[in-house]
């Protein structure tokens, strides 16, 4: 898996998913579901009295998707896709329980499973 995404050992996959969860943790947290009555970047808020419009807001995640970690996000992220048919269905990451700043990111585990889809 990991050379799945341009790592050449599973320990820099692992080390790297532990670092970069935060931010697509934060990045998740955008959808306006997960977001409640705050800060979303699909509709004014809070809900019943509008007054913010997202137009209008700094999301703080846009400041960690431009450092180091955030753009290597965004560089899995493009390669997940693009190799998505090479992948779907096989792998799943699970944390466990305990959390860093309300994100569940320590101790990834990334568990296979399935044959490659044809």
């Amino acid at each position: 898996m990991a050379n799945l995404f341009s790592f050449n050992r599973f320990a820099d996959f692992q080390n790297w998913l532990r670092s970069s969860l935060p931010i697509a943790y934060d990045l998740e947290r955008l959808a306006p579901d997960l977001a409640q009555d705050g800060p979303n970047p699909e509709y004014p808020w809070p809900h019943a009295h509008p007054m913010l419009a997202p137009v209008s807001h700094k999301f703080a995640v846009w400041s960690a998707l431009t450092t180091g970690q955030g753009r290597d996000l965004m560089r899995i992220i493009h390669i997940a896709v693009d190799r998505f048919p090479a992948i779907r269905g096989h792998v799943i990451i699970r944390t466990d329980s305990s959390s860093a700043g309300g994100c569940p990111v320590r101790n990834p585990r990334i568990e296979f499973w399935g044959r490659p889809r044809e």
